[in-house]
């Protein structure tokens, strides 16, 4: 039972103002069945507020990505203070590290919900210095969306608005620090549960699997992001160019864009992180490159608290696009997005993954080769990265079924019939619907 766990609920209203000389004493209440309505932090993080608010706000963090991400919670089933805590600090930190340029660059797939959130959560917390900021933000990126999508933070040149809110952040969280708002709401919340360190794994993972929804959602989440790498034109560009090279090297991962300087152009350049260290990647009209990285060993220079000392700095150079060392124009990569497509190939890994002995979760998928086979048959091979970038795989796809294989040695682990497959395709749209 999870109340086992939990020490203590906190009776407090989260709209009360902090206490400056000692930190709240949470009635030694067991809640029945604590789940996702509690918030749960350890021990140590109540100890150490509040003197030390910063370790209460990374475990709300850390509660709030570890219920999303492994017990597939929405954020509405989760109490809105987490949520909310959660947005306001991703919030602070980007604008810390980056500008609100990085802010946008990092929420542009969701940024009218984020900044929704943002604005919402300064309002409960009556922060007005941070919400006229963030309102600010708000009325930018409504007045020039475009604009606003395009933001990095990273090798551009950062709009005269943005930097007027850049400097009007800073002040305001000088003279009032939003990270002890954020932490003291935290600690007087209703729903505060409160756990032995040495239990708080436990305890997270207990309600992770109480989610009665965990095993569908995790299923549509892992054949959606199958599904975006095997058909978004960034994603499948940069996974046929890496595909292209002549030894084998799968992406781990890909980051968010930046702009840097390749000849006379400076385009989006994403980060491709891989087996065997970092590449640039590049796509367009032409098709898909991916250029040698040449330089740091950072991407980018820490800010906030983590900021280097003035040596450091003068020594850093940021790194730079080297050669090119692989090109794949749009014809390869349609003809990948066709014969993904055609043979439910992201069904078709998801349902491999399955027949493993152990859970197993892909990371990234790099098509080496896709299209049509001598005999005129669809066919498809990709090497996978697994489990964190732990495991590296390989699968091929053609009409009769699909194998996985491992790797270096090609052994076959796995094996199922194109039925199996259509089939499995078949559950997961209904399972959508």
């Amino acid at each position: 039972m999870l109340a086992a766990f939990v020490k203590s609920i906190s009776p407090f209203s989260p709209f009360a103002r902090p206490r400056a000389t000692a930190a709240p004493e949470p009635a030694e209440i067991i809640p029945p069945t604590p789940g996702a309505d509690v918030i749960l932090v350890p021990q140590s993080a109540m100890d150490a507020y509040p003197e030390d608010p910063d370790p209460l706000v990374d475990a709300v963090m850390g509660y709030v990505s570890t219920l999303t991400r492994f017990g597939r919670f929405t954020p509405q089933e989760l109490p809105e203070a987490a949520h909310l805590v959660c947005q306001l600090e991703t919030y602070r930190a980007d604008v810390a590290r980056g500008g609100h340029a990085r802010y946008l660059g990092n929420a542009r797939l969701t940024l009218d919900e984020n900044l929704e959130a943002v604005l919402r959560g300064l309002r409960i917390l009556t922060a007005e210095r941070h919400l006229e900021v963030a309102q600010g933000l708000a009325d930018w990126a409504a007045l020039y969306p475009g604009d606003a999508r395009h933001q990095t933070g990273t090798g551009d040149a950062v709009p005269a608005e943005l930097q007027e809110l850049d400097a009007r952040f800073a002040a305001c969280d000088a003279a009032d620090p939003l990270r002890p708002r954020l932490a003291a709401w935290i600690a007087r919340h209703p729903r505060l549960g409160v756990v032995p360190d040495a239990q708080m794994a436990d305890a997270l993972d207990e309600v992770c699997h109480s989610n009665p929804e965990r095993a569908r959602r995790h299923a549509l989440a892992e054949i959606g992001m199958l599904t975006h790498q095997l058909s978004d034109p960034t994603c499948l560009s940069l996974g046929v160019a890496m595909g292209a090279l002549p030894d084998i090297e799968p992406i781990i991962e890909i980051g968010s864009p930046v702009r840097l300087r390749i000849g006379a152009r400076k385009p989006l350049v994403h980060l491709i992180r891989t087996t065997r260290g970092k590449r640039w990647g590049v796509t367009g009209k032409p098709g898909a490159a991916i250029f040698e990285r040449v330089g740091a060993e950072m991407d980018e220079l820490p800010g906030g608290d983590d900021a280097p000392r003035d040596a450091d700095l003068a020594q850093w150079r940021p790194p730079e696009v080297g050669a090119k060392i692989s090109h794949v124009d749009l014809e390869r990569i349609g003809m990948a997005r066709l014969t993904a497509r055609k043979l439910d190939a992201a069904a078709a890994l998801h349902l491999l993954t399955s027949h493993l002995p152990h859970p197993a979760r892909i990371d990234w998928v790099t098509v080496r080769e896709a299209g049509r086979d001598p005999e005129g048959q669809l066919r498809l091979t990709a090497s996978l990265m697994l489990n964190d970038g732990q495991l590296a795989l390989s699968a091929e796809i053609d009409p009769e079924g699909a194998r996985l294989l491992s790797e270096p040695d090609q052994t076959e682990l796995a094996a199922v019939p194109a039925e199996a497959v259509a089939a499995h395709a078949h559950r997961l749209t209904a399972a959508a619907a």
